[in-house]
């Protein structure tokens, strides 16, 4: 029971204190410029014709030189005239974006690969067709790659809204103090594909199934030796899964990513020893969390049933039985609320989050490990995608 507690603790805040300390006491900042290199913006999509019209108004808006940024939209293999409505968008405007189709669906990951083969910027940006980013986001992004030892910058995403994007602004806000710290003493092993940035020398072709492309491409900057940071003044806004149910699926593709990178076109990072225990406190050991909690409950209740435990571990094990059995029926409950349409207090939110991540991690484990995840992505549900504007706060 105690290694497990030990285990659970030690990925949730004992890892992050040690990041905060390590910020603290071996800084490493970053050099930062005014200058505004040449970017090429790619917005890889599928089936997302109710939003790319939204997208590439909200792109044209950024606060950077138009002679020094191409916008490309990969068209991968949409069905629902996704292609035409870019046309559309784009019809009688004089724009630096340019539309790039392919005809056969092959995954995020073939569609990055095309865009930058054929694209001309010194640094690459990423973006979803469903983020709005702030004016000044891509501005901010470049202004770290004035340190020569920096090859990726990641900015913060923000979701709002009383349902599932409100506990997701919750747990985002404590993820991005990790990567705050990580990046403020080298590198961080967390970024977000939606706000996302690397310079074209370090972004080697993805290879062919690569699920979590972001995460790809930036450990493979960092086994080279460049610097992953991370910038909280480079934002953007995503629309938050509908439901919770939705979210379950996002995060269990997320995790299969994850370990699959590892394991496969990144697994160079196990040669470099500080990065490789940074993406294990960090990253590798937060999807078997769930894991160690199990074990842990599991042996509360071996403790409660055995007539010899001492009352420290008796005590201990009821207030494990009792916490766990408080978020299973705090879940329980945010699953019937959100099911029949009623608000869901944000305390029962958390508890549903919790047990959907638990799930999540167990079957992104699972799809890793017997190779059951697919490369090509899952459209975000229709309902949710309807409330994207180009104006949409970002803070």
């Amino acid at each position: 029971m105690y290694s497990s507690l030990a285990g659970v603790a030690y990925v949730l805040a004992g890892y992050p204190l040690l990041a905060a300390i390590s910020a603290r006491v071996r800084p490493r900042p970053v050099r930062r410029t005014d200058d505004t290199p040449s970017v090429t913006l790619i917005v890889p999509c599928h089936d997302e014709v109710d939003v790319i019209a939204t997208k590439i108004e909200n792109l044209l808006r950024l606060d950077y030189p138009s002679d020094r940024l191409e916008i490309v939209v990969v068209d991968d293999g949409s069905t629902d005239g996704t292609a035409d409505a870019v046309r559309r968008a784009l019809d009688g405007v004089r724009s630096n974006v340019r539309l790039l189709e392919r005809p056969e669906r092959a995954g995020k990951a073939a569609a990055i690969n095309a865009a930058i083969a054929e694209s001309s910027g010194d640094v690459i940006a990423l973006s979803d067709a469903t983020a709005v980013w702030d004016p000044g986001a891509l501005r901010a992004l470049v202004q770290s790659f004035g340190d020569e030892d920096v090859g990726v910058v990641s900015g913060r995403m923000s979701y709002g809204g009383d349902g599932v994007g409100r506990v997701l602004d919750l747990y985002w806000r404590y993820e991005d103090s990790i990567r705050s710290w990580e990046s403020a003493s080298g590198t961080t092993v967390g970024v977000n594909g939606n706000i996302f940035a690397i310079r074209r020398r370090d972004a080697e072709p993805l290879p062919a199934g690569t699920v979590n492309d972001e995460l790809t491409l930036a450990l493979r900057a960092a086994i080279a030796g460049r610097r992953i940071v991370f910038d909280p003044t480079a934002y953007a806004a995503d629309l938050p899964s509908p439901t919770m149910r939705d979210e379950t699926a996002r995060r269990s593709r997320m995790t299969a990513g994850r370990l699959l990178s590892t394991m496969g076109p990144a697994r160079g990072v196990w040669t470099r020893p500080g990065l490789a225990v940074r993406f294990v406190s960090h990253k590798l050991l937060r999807p078997f969390v769930p894991v160690m909690g199990g074990l842990a409950t599991f042996a509360a209740l071996a403790t409660l049933f055995t007539t010899r435990a001492r009352p420290i571990d008796r005590f201990i094990a009821s207030l494990l039985t009792v916490g766990t059995g408080s978020v299973a029926v705090a879940s329980g409950l945010g699953h019937l609320l959100e099911r029949t349409g009623r608000a869901v207090p944000v305390v029962v939110r958390g508890a549903h989050l919790a047990t959907s991540s638990a799930t999540a991690s167990i079957v992104g484990i699972l799809r890793a490990l017997t190779g059951r995840q697919r490369a090509t992505w899952t459209k975000r549900p229709p309902s949710a995608a309807s409330a994207l504007s180009p104006q949409a706060s970002c803070s």
